[in-house]
């Protein structure tokens, strides 16, 4: 060994020029709540109308699109002291619903319902959250467009109502 470092061996090249310090401050999880409402979230610390996320200043929004594909974008980018519309957080203009990855990751079971009548039901663990974003939750006809999309942990039973004419008339899924 003594011989071959003494043949190939020669004085080290490389120059370490950062040397990053492993007890360097992480940044602090807090809890914080934001509310949607007509396609704008922003931060509120009451739980007023609109839908209210529970979440952490750490984590990410999952949005879902009417053509069947999922987005995200973490909490901090969002601006305190006021609301951004979904169209500039997730750069695209047809997101339908939102939701926390914590959110997701407590309840198993994502339902899409389209306008066509299709109701799909997957399990959140098909779904790589830590992808890119743009990623193909679901395979829709030409046609067809994702009308809503609802996580649940199936303890209850789920009704979608279904519109026929003048007609309408509910039926249970689960």
């Amino acid at each position: 060994l003594n011989e071959v470092s003494k043949k190939f061996g020669d004085a080290r090249r490389t120059k370490v020029l950062n040397i990053i310090d492993s007890e360097e401050e992480e940044e602090e999880e807090v809890p914080v709540m934001l509310r949607i409402v007509d396609n704008t979230i922003s931060f509120t610390k009451k739980k007023l109308s609109g839908q209210i996320i529970e979440t952490t200043n750490l984590d990410t929004l999952i949005g879902f699109s009417a053509d069947g594909k999922m987005y995200k974008a973490k909490v901090k980018e969002i601006p305190e002291g006021k609301g951004i519309k979904f169209a500039s957080l997730f750069k695209v203009s047809n997101i339908i619903k939102v939701y926390s990855l914590g959110e997701i990751n407590q309840k198993p079971f994502l339902y899409f319902s389209t306008k066509l009548g299709y109701i799909k039901k997957s399990n959140v663990s098909d779904y790589n959250y830590g992808g890119r974003s743009g990623t193909k939750t679901l395979k829709l006809r030409p046609d067809d467009v994702v009308t809503d999309i609802l996580l649940t942990d199936e303890t209850k039973g789920i009704w979608y109502k279904i519109l026929n004419g003048h007609s309408s008339s509910a039926r249970k899924i689960v």
